[in-house]
């Protein structure tokens, strides 16, 4: 499927060989990536590029990967989150999902599964960034109201 611009992404793990194996692929994509080996260093390259989606570990030395989920949703709820982790379990899955993670998988995952879910996570991205353009032009419009009902946890 054919994209009209690529996502930018962050990926944050303290995996260095993983990231940069990603980054790599990623970028012969098309895309824009920088990289974090970790949740702080994450967090302040967040502030800098406001990335389209972040690829976000888990476990991390210092900041692990849920405090990391809350901070960037604090700073952009609309960044979309996609959770890879080697270590995942059902309640950090719920955990997750409950902080608003686009998606959740498990390591090792197969990079055209990613891929699809870094899309998707854009598409997702860019609705709710309608979403919350047509409520601050026209917040008594009915179609937006639809919206509204269809993900109120996006407000």
């Amino acid at each position: 499927m054919p994209h009209t611009t690529e996502p930018s992404v962050l990926l944050i793990d303290d995996e260095a060989a993983f990231v940069e194996t990603l980054a790599e692929r990623l970028r012969l994509r098309g895309m824009q990536v920088a990289l974090a080996y970790n949740g702080q260093e994450g967090l302040r390259l967040m502030l800098r590029t406001m990335p389209d989606v972040v690829v976000l570990d888990l476990r991390m030395p210092g900041m692990d990967g849920m405090e990391t989920l809350k901070s960037i949703k604090a700073i952009n709820a609309y960044t979309q989150v996609i959770i890879v982790t080697g270590h995942g379990h059902t309640v950090e899955q719920i955990m997750a999902s409950r902080l608003a993670a686009h998606s959740f998988h498990k390591k090792p995952l197969d990079f055209e599964t990613l891929l699809a879910a870094i899309y998707k996570a854009q598409r997702h991205k860019q609705e709710y960034a309608n979403l919350a353009l047509s409520l601050a032009k026209a917040p008594d419009d009915d179609a937006a109201r639809a919206l509204l009902k269809q993900q109120p946890q996006l407000f």
